[in-house]
Parts: C-alpha cells; structure tokens; sequence
C-alpha cells in the first residue's frame, strides 16, 4: 500500500467512503479499477465488495455469478437473520475504517449497503422483507454514493444477466435513491469509460488530468515473450499502434529477426488478442503527460533491475518519443551521466555518424526522438563508413594520436541503428574518457563474434593482420585515427586480456562473451 503525499495539496488530509452502485453492466468494476489504479494511487486505498469484511462468510459470497436470481429467497425469519448479521458485519466495518481514513485513507466499496434494498433477491432475502430499508437509515452516511445510471437496453447489452424489465426497475429505483440523498452522484454510465472516470473525479475533487483518462482506461497490453530477460507489452489495438511498437525491439539475431517477422503477422491478423492481457504498470507521471490524446505507449523492461525504455505514439500510431527509465538510485545516476555523455559526443560526431536527439531530461529519465531505423541482415559487419566515422571521436577528444581518446565503451551491433542518412550510435552509458585507440572497433567485432556466430575467429584472427574485408576496415580505422596498423594485433591482444578480467559473469550472454575472449587468446597463442 502506497502511503499519502499530500505535500503539494492535491489530495485532501482525510480520506473518503466512497460507494459505487448500480445495476449489473453499468461499470462498477471498471470504475473501481481505474479509481485504485490511477487516480487515487498516491492515497493508500482499501476496496471491497459489498460488504467490508469483518465476519465471516461463506466461501462463494462476492463470487460474481452469471445469473444472480437463479436461487430462491431464504424464508422470511431466515432473510431478517441474515440482513441483521450483514448490518452487524457492515457497523464493525465502519468503525474499523475511520482511522484508516483519518488518515488519508479511502474506502471504495462496491455495491454497498443499499444494493440490498434495490437488489434483495440477489442475496436471496425476500422483498417483502423491509428490515434492509430501515436499517440502512440508521448507519453513517457515505461521503459519495456514485450511482452508475444509463438506458436499460444499454446495460443489458453489455451484460445480459437480468431481464430488461428488472434492469428497467433498479435503475428507477437508483434514479429515486439519487433524488433522495444529496451525497449521491447520478453518471451517465453508457459513455466511453475514460469519460465516467474523468467526471467522477471532477465530482469527487481528485486532482486529475482528464487528457490521460482514455489511455488509462480503454487501452489495454498483451505481453510478448522475450528470449532474453524482462518483459515487453505492446498495445493490443489499434494495429498501427501495434505495428509501430514493433520499433522497440532492434534485432540483430537471425531468430529475433524471425521473431520480429512473426510478431508483425500476428498483429495483421488481430493475433494479439490470444496473448497474456496486462494493464499497464505504473508509468511516471511526465511520461504520460508525452502522450497526446488518443495515442499509445509500449515498453519494454531489460537486464538491468529498474530500468525500462518505452516508445509513446500519437493517436496515428506513429511514434513521436522514446523514453529510457530508471528506478533505482544507481540506474539513475547512469542515466544523467549517459544525457550528458550525449550531449557531448553530438558535437563530435560528423556525417555519416549521429548521436540520438534529446528532447527532455529529468531524474530517472531520457526522452530522446524516435529513429527510423532499418532492419540490417548482417549487423555483425563493420562498414568502413562506420568505423572511420567512430574514428572521428578519438581524434576530436585527444590532442594527438599518441594519447587515448573518447570511446563508446560498448561500441557493439546492437547498439548501432541503420538509417536513411546513415548511422545512429545509442547507448553511451559505458562511455570511457580515456580508451585505447582500438578499443571500439576490436570491441564491437569481438561482441559480434562471441554473440551472434560472426565473423568467424579465423576472420578475426586474419582481420588483424590485414586480411579480407574486416582486415581492410580496420586498418582504414588505424589510419583515421594516425596509428599504424601494425599495431592491431598487440591491440587485440591486450583487449582481450583486460575485458576478459573485468567482464562480471552475472548473465548468460556475458559468460559467453568470456568464454569466447579465452578460445581468441588461445588461438592467439597457437599462432605464434
């Protein structure tokens, strides 16, 4: 339970007893879902079911039910009993919340008392019974009764468990009880739920932004499986939303692309809807104020512990920001380093290079603008382009080729984006003030070898030598930056010497990456 902030003065010193009524389909369960999850979630919130349970209860009580008339009344000595225990049960309730809210606390309590006196064959007490009516004059008056109202026709549309007639009767009977009590809240139930929401806490006085309200509560997630750690929810609808969330995910294996190739075809055919459905966790509150109206958001939690990265689109699918998030103290201290490493390398950079573009920073947070990348069918290639373009970063930051320079610190295929005009380097966060001169370039082959099957050690192993392609790349490299290329091996070398002792084996991909380190040494050896 989350406890009160009440510093700003957006939420009132005491708490409120709040009760949600009206007949079956008018959105109780929404409401209630949506007041806890997000407008009240800065209070500490206690919610239940018709009764706030103290006594005990059967098993099936609160159990929701697909024809709540189906059993017979109780006879009328049995239905007092039980309307006397229920009041019995409801009056402890009461008292026991009354600190809870004193101390900021809400009670949202579905159903409530009066649903008895509108619905009594729901809980099998007989009509002509009119204990239940007296009784509730004698307890203490709710803060708001939100009576959910609407056409009858409507309401048996969305749940067609009562006939017309009686859903025409509670609704009357609801409209009555509103005239009678000036806590009582009449909400036009049939509008979109974003809508209910927005005007029941208008009415409530909860400090709330209605903008946000139909993201909050129409959208929902379907959660799709990652091979690597942490969790990814993309929107189930619209579809372009869907689609463009795909963005969020760069392959750079052959089954990722597959994956990614998959994913786009089950979105065309309406396939997420067989998916794990999730709601949205909770989202900082300046990332949701980027979503415009009508738009979307997908995120994706990584390997770090706190750490997610989330893409907003607008009310067209296209995304128009992507938000890299941290919780914990350490991750945020990373980030403001990684803003500020960015910041920097921009300047430095030239064409064909890029930095990602800042749009806002803040504790715990980047928002950088969205690139359009392309799909690469060989990440593991390092273009000549590329690597004399990281060249440039060296010679910009050292004042001769003697000394060591900026470097990227994990200059790898995953962290390089293919554009229209050329190549996007993300992920500065290991940036290093004073790296080896071959530091990037040895770094990103060697990552390319050990995680994704290429180049080949032999490739490598010839690479440093001059040899092929990768060998011309890298010798072009070592004249951007005014080194000889004789020196690669040595540099090579001494790379996987001091990665492979510094390298903290806490992940599969990282006890990978050591053990392929140690096979390069040994061939290292073998060649000598």
């Amino acid at each position: 339970m989350v406890e009160p902030d009440n510093s700003d003065g957006s939420q009132s010193a005491r708490g409120r007893f709040v009760v949600i009524v009206g007949p079956d389909g008018s959105g109780k369960s929404t409401l209630a879902d949506s007041l806890v999850e997000w407008a009240l979630r800065s209070n500490p919130v206690r919610r239940f079911h018709h009764g706030l349970g103290v006594l005990p209860r059967r098993a099936a009580a609160g159990i929701a039910t697909t024809d709540p008339h189906a059993q017979s009344p109780y006879p009328r000595w049995l239905s007092r009993l039980k309307i006397i225990y229920l009041f019995v049960d409801y009056v402890i309730g009461r008292r026991r919340c009354r600190d809870f809210m004193a101390r900021g606390g809400w009670v949202i309590l579905e159903r409530g008392w009066w649903d008895l006196v509108v619905d009594p064959t729901r809980y099998r007490i007989d009509p002509r019974v009119g204990l239940a009516s007296r009784l509730g004059r004698l307890l203490p008056e709710q803060d708001a009764i939100i009576i959910l109202d609407g056409s009858p026709e409507v309401i048996v549309g969305r749940k067609a468990e009562l006939p017309i007639e009686e859903v025409r009767r509670q609704v009357e009977f609801w409209r009555n009880i509103a005239e009678d009590r000036t806590q009582a809240m009449l909400i036009d139930a049939t509008r979109p739920a974003a809508e209910v929401l927005t005007d029941v806490t208008i009415r409530l006085g909860v400090r709330f932004d209605p903008a946000r309200a139909t993201f909050w509560t129409d959208q929902r997630w379907a959660e799709v499986p990652l091979m690597s750690r942490g969790s990814w929810l993309v929107p189930s609808s619209p579809r372009r939303s869907s689609r463009s969330a795909l963005n969020l995910f760069h392959p750079v294996t052959v089954s990722g692309r597959l994956g990614r190739m998959g994913l786009r075809g089950t979105i065309a055919v309406g396939g997420l809807a067989i998916l794990p459905r999730r709601r949205l966790p909770n989202i900082r509150e300046d990332v949701i104020r980027l979503i415009p109206a009508g738009g979307s958001l997908s995120i994706r939690s990584g390997a770090h512990p706190g750490r997610s990265v989330a893409m907003i689109m607008d009310s067209a699918g296209q995304a128009i920001a992507v938000a890299k998030m941290a919780d914990e103290a350490s991750s945020r201290a990373v980030l403001v380093r990684e803003a500020r490493t960015i910041q920097r390398v921009s300047t430095l950079l030239r064409p064909p290079l890029s930095a990602p573009r800042i749009l806002a920073v803040a504790d715990g947070l980047i928002v950088f603008e969205p690139i359009p990348w392309r799909v690469r069918r060989k990440p593991w290639e390092l273009p000549l382009d590329l690597a004399v373009g990281i060249a440039g970063i060296q010679n910009a930051s050292s004042s001769s080729s003697a000394e060591p320079g900026f470097g990227h610190g994990d200059f790898a295929p995953w962290n390089v984006l293919r554009t229209d005009d050329g190549w996007v380097v993300i992920d500065w966060e290991d940036s290093v003030e004073m790296a080896p001169p071959f530091d990037d370039v040895i770094h990103y082959v060697v990552q390319g070898h050990a995680l994704l099957g290429r180049p080949s050690a032999q490739e490598l192993l010839d690479a440093i030598r001059g040899h092929g392609q990768l060998g011309r790349t890298l010798t072009a490299y070592a004249l951007a930056i005014g080194r000889s290329p004789d020196e690669l091996p040595d540099a090579f070398k001494s790379y996987l010497e001091r990665s492979s002792r510094t390298m903290v084996r806490d992940r599969p991909d990282r006890i990978k990456g050591l053990a392929a380190r140690q096979e390069l040494l040994a061939k290292l050896e073998q060649r000598k």
